[in-house]
């Protein structure tokens, strides 16, 4: 009986730990890359999940011209 509860809290404490998403770690949001040509938006990019360090720099980036076209990362 101990050895199965003991078993039991190492296999919850285990899944506990890797099941976590990072929005009970850090902050997290929705980032989609969009692409505009003479201000009209051309394409869309799916929602994506970010946490963390590579959200904030989505968040920040400042966008660039890659040819002619205007390409940012736009965040909720």
């Amino acid at each position: 009986m101990k050895r199965r509860f003991i078993g039991f809290s190492s296999g919850f404490a285990l899944m506990t730990i890797f099941i976590t998403g990072c929005e009970f770690l850090e902050d997290c949001g929705t980032c989609e890359y969009v692409k505009y040509r003479d201000g009209v938006e051309v394409t869309r990019g799916s929602p994506t999940p970010f946490c963390g360090d590579d959200y904030y720099e989505k968040l920040n980036d400042p966008g660039r011209y890659i040819d002619d076209t205007w390409a940012i990362w736009e965040c909720d």
